[in-house]
């Protein structure tokens, strides 16, 4: 049996816990706000949330890179780049970098999965 410790308000999967089915009534009154599914269950906490009381896929975000333009970031969203953080506010997004070479960009906005892409600026 797995179960799922989350959070109520986000439906962000703090852990993921297997226990065998003979342990399962003794957990429920430990942690009674937990979902908990049958063995084979393959959600986990980077892929799946919980909506509606069930674990689901995290849906995938509408990101569309074209040419240096970062287009379908919304306004909940943050973009990293080499690990500095910035928030976005809806509008497009124009790249621009100082320095050839190769750079990680990753959109996050829960609860879609991260968007992520290898851009290379040349000289």
């Amino acid at each position: 049996m797995k179960l799922y410790d989350y959070d109520p308000e986000t439906g962000r999967i703090n852990r993921v816990m297997t226990y065998p089915n003979s342990c399962v009534k003794e957990i429920i009154t430990l942690i009674p706000d937990a979902i908990y599914c049958a063995d084979g269950h393959e959600g986990d906490d980077l892929t799946h949330y919980v909506k509606d009381g069930e674990v689901v896929p995290r849906p995938e975000q509408s990101i569309q890179l074209e040419g240096m333009m970062l287009k379908g970031a919304s306004n909940t969203a943050t973009v990293t780049i080499e690990g500095v953080v910035y928030n976005c506010d809806g509008s497009n997004i124009e790249l621009s970098f100082v320095r050839p070479g190769n750079y990680t960009v990753t959109v996050k906005d829960w609860p879609y999965s991260d968007w992520s892409a290898q851009i290379e600026v040349s000289a």
